[in-house]
């Protein structure tokens, strides 16, 4: 497996996240989604025969299927988040009237009418925005709400994806920081409402066909989620990125958005409501309860359990030291499992011998190396997956070098690939 201390090749992307610029991508940024350098790599034309649909166990906003759309290839895409599957439902419908969604889009903002008070908003959400600001927003809001015509979720999204561009606080990703004050990058709700509604037009318009594709909401790990592919067509290739082994959370990832919404009022809320089928990959997510049963069912596949075993150990030394230490050892065990069973579920949805690609990178909670894309890989092939390679991306990680609290550890991101059990 790749050492820790690699560093990519000459000429290897270096960029991390979501494109804010291309087409699609750029309706909202879900954070440290797919670069446009990973996509171009996990697009290899040679390993995918074109007879089944692209699938994508951890779709997020839809960024491979959007992707998938442009070569033709029908996509089934599974995510957990309810709010983020029907983004990337938006975005993988087929023929939306786009001038109608452009004329719904002015009629709002001409009949809009700023609140006469926010009091009521959540009060994270009142210290995001200036009172003005806010006012116009929820104006905006509640005229959408309203509605029940087939533009009103493509409003939504463009409402939604405008909120961090006028707020006048630290929003950017992965945390919000409302006690730190930034000038908006802009400040004009309704003229920046607009541009985005435009971008998700004129991408829309530059479709030279409609996409052939399903969005599945839940937890891809689970054989319920699905359910209603039985009797289609098998994948024949499957390309994603799951979820970081403690990157971090992605339900507070969108917690600005769920409150501003409506959808959830409290963090215990949102956690039941949105984090319930999302992979564990944090330590707000895994329990004592829940990291004793991963490790028993991990049994199963006794070489992956001998290295989380190893793993779990140390981290749980390194953890004592600590006056309120992370468990960073329990989240490993739920973390491994949830891979496995998403494995699992892979050798169902895809024809035999078919390649799957995982963009992944690896980790060093507490300094101690975790290599997350050789776990996968290593749990793959207990599950009976093949012929398992390995290409660096980037280089992650050394911006902790540093932070005296931090690893001193050169990290990276990883292209892995393997074939489904069969011929």
């Amino acid at each position: 497996m790749t050492s820790a201390l690699e560093v990519p090749a000459a000429g290897v992307g270096v960029w991390n996240g979501t494109s804010t610029k291309a087409a699609f991508d750029r309706w909202f940024r879900y954070p440290a989604g797919l670069s446009q350098d990973a996509l171009a790599r996990l697009f290899d034309h040679d390993r995918n025969p074109h007879e089944g649909p692209v699938v994508d166990p951890f779709c997020g906003a839809g960024t491979v299927g959007t992707r998938a759309a442009c070569f033709d290839w029908a996509f089934v895409g599974a995510e957990a988040h309810p709010e983020i599957a029907e983004l990337a439902r938006l975005k993988l419908a087929p023929s939306p009237d786009v001038d109608a969604i452009v004329q719904a889009g002015e009629e709002l903002l001409a009949s809009a009418v700023p609140v006469e008070t926010i009091d009521a908003e959540h009060e994270l959400v009142r210290r995001c925005f200036s009172p003005d600001v806010l006012a116009a927003l929820t104006g905006l809001r509640d005229g959408i709400q309203a509605g029940s015509s087939a533009e009103v979720p493509y409003l939504k999204w463009a409402l939604l994806a405008t909120l961090r561009d006028v707020a006048n606080v630290k929003v950017g990703w992965p945390y919000l920081r409302p006690g730190l004050a930034r000038n908006p990058p802009h400040t004009d709700v309704a003229a920046r409402y607009r541009v985005r509604l435009g971008w998700m037009a004129d991408d829309l318009r530059a479709r030279t066909s409609d996409p052939v594709a399903e969005i599945l909401q839940g937890d891809s790990g689970d054989a319920k989620t699905w359910l209603r592919r039985e009797g289609e067509p098998k994948g024949s290739v499957a390309l994603t990125s799951p979820p970081y082994l403690n990157n971090f959370d992605y339900a507070d990832a969108t917690r600005l958005e769920m409150f501003f919404w409506g959808r959830n009022a409290s963090w215990a809320e949102m956690v039941a409501d949105v984090r319930s089928d999302m992979l564990i990959a944090t330590t707000q997510q895994a329990t004592v309860v829940g990291a004793d049963a991963a490790t028993s069912s991990l049994s199963e596949l006794p070489k992956a359990a001998a290295t989380v075993e190893r793993l779990t150990t140390a981290l749980a030394e390194e953890r004592g030291k600590r006056r309120a230490g992370k468990a960073y050892d329990r989240v490993l065990p739920e973390y491994a499992l949830g891979i496995s069973r998403v494995l699992r579920q892979l050798q169902w949805q895809l024809e035999p011998g078919s390649w799957t690609g995982w963009v992944v990178g690896d980790s060093a909670p507490y300094g101690i190396y975790v290599d997350t894309p050789g776990l996968i890989q290593n749990i793959a092939l207990e599950l009976g997956y093949t012929n398992p390679q390995s290409e660096i991306l980037r280089s992650r990680g050394l911006r902790w070098r540093t932070n005296g609290t931090r690893h001193q550890m050169a990290l990276n991101e990883r292209l892995i690939w393997m074939r489904t059990p069969g011929s």
